[in-house]
């Protein structure tokens, strides 16, 4: 339908044809970037806080510079430039902790849930084929 083509080319026009779906990868680090407001701070949770922001960060870079998704080359270069001073910001905020908000615990349990995620993400292709 050209009609509805062009009402939605804003959603695909940005991206080369073959990664036409990278709006919706898009739209799931800003939903998970959203969600790690809801990490209340109180407690030891702004560490939590800061490394679900970089891992989301670290995800979002790691699939620009594997599947380049933009149309153009200067776009992935921007797009990966803002990333990475978005994750020195990230990192220098987690200097400025101070330590009665860090909780050693938490800490461990999240890396626990991040290193189980990535490892079922390694696996699960091998698996599915």
């Amino acid at each position: 339908n050209p009609h509805s083509s062009g009402v939605f080319s804003f959603l695909f026009l940005r991206w080369r044809a073959q990664r036409y779906y990278f709006s919706l990868v898009l739209l799931l680090r800003q939903f998970c970037l959203g969600l790690t407001t809801l990490i209340p701070s109180a407690g030891g949770s702004v560490v939590l806080q800061l490394l679900t922001v970089s891992a989301v960060g670290l995800g979002w870079l790691g699939l620009l510079l594997r599947l380049q998704p933009w149309r153009l080359h200067i776009g992935d270069f921007v797009d990966g430039a803002v990333t990475v001073g978005f994750l020195a910001m990230t990192s220098v905020g987690a200097v400025l902790v101070r330590a009665e908000d860090y909780d050693p615990s938490e800490v461990q349990n999240f890396l626990g849930l991040v290193m189980f995620a990535l490892t079922v993400a390694v696996v699960s292709p091998g698996i599915l084929t």
